[in-house]
């Protein structure tokens, strides 16, 4: 922790789990946690397959880590956090959970959107729907394994089905002895 200090740029009377965290409402605490990736571990094959961080105009601003994380929660059932927070989220002015804030700290509906949600929120929500179909197209075909089941997996024809399998989804399958 002492390293990153200064790229924090964290006070030098910083100790860890003295840090003054502001509450969240509880929904709000629980809709961050199953859409945040902040410390996830992913797979670089999932990730692939997944389809990555989206991309564009209206991600670069915000939401690409909620695009993600419904993505993870589609094809792989989620993730969720476990033990102890780890993550400590710095806030500054301006930053994504700064403008924020009034709304995270209330119930749901009391604050009005800010105004990069107002006015985008419903072209993002279409954008990441698009993305989930797709998704579930790909999961479909993934998923079709009566072709696998029919060939010997260590013979010629299954083994070429597998690896043809892979190259298609980005999975590795270990090499045949």
């Amino acid at each position: 922790m002492d390293a990153g200090r200064e790229h924090l740029q964290l006070p030098p009377s910083f100790r860890p789990g003295e840090v003054q965290v502001q509450v969240l409402h509880p929904h709000w605490q629980v809709a961050i946690e199953d859409t945040s990736p902040m410390n996830t571990c992913v797979r670089r094959a999932a990730h692939r397959f997944i389809g990555g961080f989206p991309a564009g105009e209206l991600f670069r601003m915000d939401m690409e880590d909620g695009a993600y994380m419904l993505a993870l929660f589609e094809a792989y059932g989620g993730t969720k956090w476990v033990g102890p927070a780890s993550v400590l989220y710095v806030r500054r002015p301006g930053n994504g959970l700064d403008r924020r804030m009034p709304q995270f700290t209330s119930a749901p509906g009391a604050v009005p959107l800010i105004e990069q949600d107002a006015v985008f929120g419903d072209a993002r929500f279409d954008l990441i729907d698009a993305a989930l179909a797709g998704l579930r197209d790909r999961l479909a075909e993934y998923q079709a394994v009566e072709e696998l089941l029919a060939e010997d997996p260590l013979a010629g024809p299954g083994l070429a089905l597998h690896a043809q399998r892979a190259a298609a989804f980005g999975h590795a399958y270990p090499a045949a002895r």
